[in-house]
């Protein structure tokens, strides 16, 4: 096995752009001025309303099907007395269309919370409803054991039996015996599927079941490959870049970033991560390219990386600091100015 290098500051950029991105689901991108106890007080105030409201609409059967469900899917969000009685009674609607809104709610969940919500709909009547059922509960199969286990097994078997044989059939197939730890049926079906389709889906599946098993080789052998005929495809120079990042090929990882940014500058992800990478010895790029997918998606983790990398260049962040004061917890914004401004 390679030895896995770590840019630890990108890390470290990457754990809090996270927890932005949760603290910005939470707010619901209210208007927050800079938080002191009673302004706290009121953030928390209106996520609570926002959330009994959309538990109001998800359970009034009076508004549109639609409407409803799409409530039901935003209260996954929260994790409430309000969301968590609404979900569960939207698990057991009448209508396929809330069961499967409670499912996508659930699914945003962890561990016990999720299980209790789906569990009932793994031999639900509706086969879209079970199905999906079985797709969010299997991602948990490493982490049961006993009577879980037993009721999610038969469930995993008829979904395994009822997948289509087509290509979308076999994706999915390969990707449930990964999960069940079934890795030579994986990679049967992987190299199959590879071997008769070198397309740029087949190769990322593919890739990514190679890095899981700590094939970073062959895994940038698969879309080196495949970057032959697709040399435009974003998605493969962006899984190949973090295969690179893996191995500690810092110069060809951030290659592969800054290709699959140029080829799709749309993709924050793909932004977000070749930009910081590329602070470390390219502070102006980093700041570029931050301020781009910050103006274009308006995620705060954006926002953050924005200033804290004109922080570190040595550039005038004020500005910026006092924007993310209006959409971040004011307790990040005042470590980032004692980390790099005098008192």
């Amino acid at each position: 096995m390679k030895h896995k290098l770590i840019n630890w500051s990108a890390v470290l950029l990457i754990i809090i752009g996270t927890l932005l991105t949760i603290y910005s689901c939470a707010s619901l991108a209210a208007s927050v001025q800079p938080l002191s106890n009673e302004s706290a007080n009121q953030a928390v105030t209106v996520a609570e309303q926002r959330e009994q409201l959309l538990a109001e609409y998800s359970q009034n059967e009076d508004l549109p099907i639609e409407q409803r469900a799409a409530a039901t899917v935003n209260l996954g969000i929260y994790y409430g007395p309000n969301s968590v009685i609404a979900v569960a009674r939207a698990s057991r609607s009448e209508h396929p269309q809330m069961r499967l809104a409670a499912i996508q709610a659930a699914e945003q969940w962890q561990g016990k919370a999720k299980w209790d919500v789906v569990s009932p709909m793994l031999d639900d009547v509706d086969h879209d409803v079970e199905a999906q059922a079985v797709r969010t509960l299997v991602v948990l199969w490493p982490q049961l054991s006993g009577e879980y286990l037993d009721r999610l097994a038969p469930a995993v078997d008829r979904h395994l039996a009822l997948l289509s044989k087509d290509l979308d059939g076999d994706m999915e197939r390969a990707w449930i015996y990964t999960i069940k730890g079934d890795f030579e049926q994986a990679e049967l079906i992987y190299l199959d599927r590879f071997e008769n389709h070198k397309e740029p889906r087949v190769a990322i599946a593919y890739a990514e079941y190679l890095k899981g098993i700590d094939d970073d080789e062959q895994a940038q052998h698969v879309l080196t490959q495949t970057l032959v005929e697709f040399p435009e495809s974003a998605a493969l120079h962006y899984s190949l870049g973090l295969s690179y990042l893996r191995t500690g090929e810092r110069v060809k990882a951030l290659r592969r970033l800054r290709s699959a940014y140029e080829f799709e500058s749309m993709n924050a992800s793909y932004g977000y991560t070749y930009a910081t990478l590329a602070r470390e010895h390219d502070a102006e790029t980093a700041i570029t390219v931050y301020r781009a997918i910050y103006q274009d998606h308006a995620q705060p983790a954006y926002l953050y990386a924005l200033c804290d990398t004109l922080l570190v260049a040595g550039q005038d962040g004020t500005q910026c600091l006092a924007e993310l004061e209006s959409v971040a917890p004011q307790d990040v914004v005042s470590k980032l100015k004692k980390l790099y401004l005098p008192n």
